[in-house]
């Protein structure tokens, strides 16, 4: 994505001190795929309802999904952990926006992994919707509390950033 630095939302930016409140055009690129990617998951469980036939109540993909999930809430905060900026580094918000979207990425596949494990469950059991709902809602939650870009994820992550003593002012990219 690039972006004007004469555009009035990157001017908070271009004297290399952000203004706290305004938010970086990358950053809010992120929080918006972060949101649609959680209502995506909305619209498989609206799908599903209509694919998977009214059958009764399968306990295997629930508990498959259940299972799953709990591997995914161990592993998404062991992942999230970026390597540092070098001591005294002021990377530019760019390259903070750059280094922090795959990380972002990946734990989001592995948060949704219990509702995509949930989904192909309930066809090869021939499940109703209820048996895919306990992983969908799973992975809902690890999103939001574990993956989308809130003030307690971006804070945790801009330590990380700047643990050898770099500062990379993350939190204040996202507006925190």
């Amino acid at each position: 994505m690039t972006f004007d630095q004469n555009d009035p939302q990157c001017q908070p930016y271009t004297s290399g001190e952000p203004i706290k409140g305004g938010v970086h055009p990358q950053a809010q690129a992120l929080k918006i795929m972060g949101f649609a990617l959680m209502s995506g998951l909305v619209a498989i469980v609206v799908v599903m309802a209509f694919v998977l036939e009214p059958y009764d109540f399968e306990i295997v993909p629930a508990a498959i999904g259940l299972f799953v999930g709990v591997m995914a809430a161990s592993v998404i905060p062991i992942v999230s952990k970026p390597r540092p900026f070098p001591a005294g580094a002021r990377p530019s918000p760019e390259t903070v926006i750059e280094r922090f979207r795959p990380i972002m990425i990946l734990c989001f596949a592995m948060a949704e992994a219990p509702a995509l494990v949930g989904v192909a469950l309930c066809l090869a059991f021939g499940a109703n919707v209820l048996a895919l709902l306990p992983a969908v809602l799973i992975s809902l939650a690890l999103m939001g509390v574990l993956v989308i870009p809130n003030r307690k994820n971006i804070a945790t992550v801009e330590r990380e950033f700047d643990r050898d003593g770099a500062t990379s002012n993350l939190s204040a990219l996202f507006g925190y």
